[in-house]
Parts: structure tokens; sequence; C-alpha cells
């Protein structure tokens, strides 16, 4: 057996079987107009879809004169529009409509028309006030937007199709239209956060830097060459403008201390005054302290007694004397040890020819200026070159700095070397040499800053983050409402020294992102601007939106 719900006042009655809704057609409280809906569907449809009405309706008798005139028409036939609206308007179908009688027609009719246009009324004005209302909302909420046209759809459907419950449809669409506009509004203004859990990068960049002690320092100074001027201002000849001071990791080995002493001794002769016999006299006194006196042999006695009044002009012969007094001890084994000391001493006196040949003869110191510049300097300036240690030119204020230096104190100055370009070559002298002025070194501790503009961060990789389609939900009468809404794109990269095992992701703009290709060194002065995450992330996802199902 079927059941029905019945819509009757806009209130829903049952489900009732076919009986009771048979019991009901026959006492007169509804009829085919009823909207009915079989259970298991939810299109409202008039009753007389599903069952057969007969006349039910209850005419009421007014007077005597009204029965009478009835009783004389009633012999007459129904007229053929009669019998058409009887059963148009479910009054009758074809087994009862004999059973009216004209009067009874047409008063049975008049009575369905005036309930029908009362109706009729009622459902086109509820269904105006809807429709203007929806377009009114349409048109605030825009109808080009997907929700808005969808939605509009949605509730012209329903209560087109379900003009039954007209009402009850249009007070939802109504409510749900409004919560649709306010959420609407929520969605179009949230705002998104910036990803959450960035640290300045500066902080990460300085926490990442690698000091070496032996560059951690800004070492200044002032150095001129007065006194190596004032030595070759005798020949016309000016050390050049330009000194560059040289900065050593560590104290010179042994092999290059020796060859920097020999450069001095060279200088030494070449710059010494001309000799007289004052001068020779001291000289050769100086050498003289270093005979090597044995008591025991009478023989030095004697050569020692030969040197008194050796002159200038004798000095070969003195030298003679000791080279054969040396040949001769040698032959004697008491006198061996002497013999080799002689050999040493004789040495000395050769020196001291050679050195008053350069000193007495122009040729000579020219010939020991080329033994200084084709030996000990070149030498050196090639070691010097190959250390690869940092050199500095000194300013015309005669200072210069050096940033990234060791800490160099007053036990240290012989780690400073001073080259100086002299008559088109150039020799290499010794901090406090005598053929310099120098002043104080100083030094200060850099600031971390500093070594922090001086890192190369090259970008690795590029990275975006965001963009999630998000969807804010409204429930309404029948169907699921949903807004949507994009989130924002964030813009990464990544970024590391050479060598560096890790990198370190930053946030940037688009236009940051775009200007530094992968390869491409960020400096810091834009660096000092960013912020650094722990990977790429978007934006906390806002009320009401969220990630879709």
């Amino acid at each position: 057996m079927r059941h029905f719900s019945l819509l009757i006042d806009n209130a829903i009655r049952g489900p009732l079987t076919e009986e009771e809704i048979n019991a009901l057609i026959k006492s007169g409280e509804i009829h085919a107009e009823t909207r009915c809906a079989p259970v298991g569907t939810t299109e409202w449809v008039p009753l007389s879809n599903h069952f057969s009405f007969g006349s039910t309706l209850k005419l009421k008798r007014t007077n005597t004169e009204s029965r009478q005139a009835e009783q004389a028409a009633a012999a007459t036939r129904l007229t053929p529009g009669t019998r058409k609206k009887l059963m148009n308007y479910g009054l009758a179908d074809s087994a009862s409509l004999d059973r009216f009688t004209q009067i009874q027609a047409d008063e049975a009719i008049a009575i369905r028309e005036e309930e029908l246009r009362a109706r009729a009324l009622t459902y086109h004005t509820v269904r105006f006030t809807v429709g203007g209302i929806m377009i009114l909302v349409g048109l605030g909420l825009g109808l080009a937007d997907t929700f808005a046209g969808t939605a509009l759809d949605h509730v012209a459907r329903t209560f087109i199709k379900e003009d039954g419950d007209a009402k009850v449809r249009a007070l939802t669409a109504i409510r749900d239209f409004q919560m649709l506009a306010g959420l609407r509004e929520r969605v179009a203004t949230v705002t998104f956060d910036r990803p959450f859990g960035g640290t300045p990068l500066l902080t990460t960049l300085d926490n990442r830097l690698k000091l070496d002690p032996a560059q951690a320092y800004l070492l200044s100074g002032q150095v001129t060459t007065e006194p190596l001027a004032a030595r070759f201002a005798q020949w016309g000849i000016r050390p050049g403008e330009s000194l560059e001071v040289t900065i050593l990791p560590a104290a010179l080995p042994a092999k290059m201390e020796a060859v920097l002493k020999a450069e001095l001794a060279a200088l030494d002769d070449i710059t010494s005054p001309a000799l007289d016999d004052a001068g020779f006299e001291k000289l050769f006194a100086d050498t003289l302290a270093a005979y090597p006196t044995r008591n025991e042999f009478p023989e030095s006695a004697r050569l020692l007694a030969s040197a008194k009044g050796t002159r200038i002009s004798s000095l070969k012969v003195f030298a003679d004397r000791v080279n054969s007094a040396a040949t001769a001890a040698e032959g004697i084994a008491p006198q061996k040890k002497w013999a080799a000391d002689l050999r040493v001493f004789a040495g000395r006196v050769n020196e001291l020819q050679r050195k008053i040949l350069i000193l007495n003869a122009p040729d000579g110191r020219r010939q020991r200026w080329n033994e200084l510049t084709a030996g000990p300097g070149a030498e050196f300036g090639a070691w010097l070159k190959d250390s690869h240690a940092p050199v500095t030119r000194v300013g015309a204020n005669h200072t210069f700095t050096f940033e990234g230096a060791a800490n160099i104190d007053a036990t240290m100055t012989h780690q400073v070397i001073v080259a100086v370009s002299l008559n088109q070559e150039k020799i290499f002298l010794p901090w406090n040499s005598a053929y310099l002025k120098c002043g104080a070194l100083e030094c200060t501790t850099l600031p971390r800053s500093y070594f922090i503009a001086r890192e190369q961060y090259k970008v690795v990789a590029k990275i975006d983050a965001g963009g999630e389609r998000l969807v804010a939900r409204h429930p309404g009468a029948g169907h699921t409402y949903v807004i949507e809404r994009t989130a924002p794109i964030w813009r990464f990269v990544t970024i590391a020294r050479a060598g560096d095992t890790d990198a370190v992701v930053v946030l940037v703009d688009e236009k940051t992102q775009a200007a530094y290709p992968v390869g491409k060194m960020i400096p810091i002065e834009v660096l000092a601007k960013l912020e650094t995450f722990p990977r790429a992330v978007g934006s906390t996802v806002p009320d009401p939106l969220t990630l879709p199902e």
C-alpha cells in the first residue's frame, strides 16, 4: 500500500495511507489540487495525479426560493463549458458529472475559481517578492560570480518545482543569502600573515662566520725612506715614491733570513762613503780584532806584529802573509786547528779588500749593486711573491692599513717587509731597518660586521610556497555553497658559500628572486633586509577558510 505526505495550509501532514487520504477526500478536507508527495520522492504534485475525485463539494441551501429554482433547473442538462470546467477543476469526473445540476455546477465552479484566484495571488506575491530579493542579493554578491549564479539557480529551480511550500523555501533562501553575504565578505577581506618562524638573516650569517685569527685585525702604520734617500743623494738617485708593505704570516725561514741579511750587507757597502786613512784604520782594527791569537805558537805573535802599520796600499801584502801562514800551519799537526782559524780570518781580510775596492772605485760600487739585485734581491723577491702574503701600498701621507691581518706586536716586526723601488730595481727592507723611518704599528680587532660584509653567498635553488586553493563552506537547504580563495605565493631562495654542505632558506620578494639566478651572489646589503626559515612555508590558513577535503 502506498503512503503520501500532504501539504495543507503550508504544513506537512503524513505520511498517510490511501484509505486515510480517501476519507479526507470524502470529508472535503482536501481536494484535487492539494499537494502531495509519495513516500520516497521529493516532488510535490496535485493529489489528482494519484486519486480519482467525484463531487464532494457541500453546497449550502439558503432558502425555499433557491431550492425551488434548483428543482426547476434540474431538468436542464449541463452546458459543455460547465462540464469542462468541472473536469478541469477536479470537481467531478465522467462518472459523476450527471450528479450536478446546472445551478450546483455554477456555484461549485465559482467557489473553486475564487479559491484558485486567492491561491494564485498568494503564490505570485511570494514568488515575485522572493525573486526580487534574490535578484538584489545576487547583484550584491555579483552575478558573474560562480557561487552567486549557482545559488540563484538552485533556489529558483527549487522554488518553481515546489511552489507548494514557496513561503518556507523563500524564507530559507533569504536566510541562506544573508549568511552567505556575510561569509563572502569575510572571505574577501581575510588577511594572510607572513610565514611564521622566520629570524633575521644577519643573525644566522653571524653564527656561521668562520674567523681566522691571522686575519682578524686591522693593522696600521707609517713609514718613509728618508734615510735611504739621504744615502743615495750623493749619486743623484732618489727612491721611488711607491712603497709596498707585505705582512708575512710567520717569521722568515732561516734561508730567507740569510738572503735578506746579505742584501742589507750589500746595500751597506754600496751606500758607505769613500774611505780615507782614518776610515781604513777603523775598519782594519775591527777586522784585526778577530785575529786567532795562539801564544804557544811563535808564528802567531810574529804574524800579528806584521799587521802593525798596515795601510790601504799594503793590505794585500798582509792578506798574502795570512794565507801563507795558514798553509804552513796546516802541515804541522799541533797547528792544524790554528790553521783553520787563520783561514777564517783570511776571509775577513779578503772581504775588507773587496769592500775597499767598492768604496774607493765607482765601478766597484756598480758591480756590488748588480750583485745585490741579481742575487739576494732577486731571490728574496721571488720567494716573497710565491708566499702569497697580503700586500698593501703606502699612501701619499706615508701611512698604510691592512684589513684582515694578524695581531702584530713589537716582537713580530720582522714579519713586516717594505719593498722600495730604487734605480729601476726593487729592494726589500725589514721593518725598523736603518734605511727606513718607521712609526709605531697599531692593531685593532675588526668587527664581525666587516667579515659578514665579505661573505659570498650564492643562490643554490629557488623555491615557491603557498598558492593553495582554500574554501569556505555554507550548508544551505539541500545544497552546500562553496566560496573559494587562493593563498598567496611566497618566494624563497636557498643560499650557501663555496664549500658549505648546508644551505640557508631565505624569504625574498618576487623581484629579488628574479634578479638573482642560481649561481649568482647576493650582496650583503640585500641579505641584511631578509629573514631565514627552517624550510619554505606558506601562510597559516585563516578562518573561515580551510583546505579542500
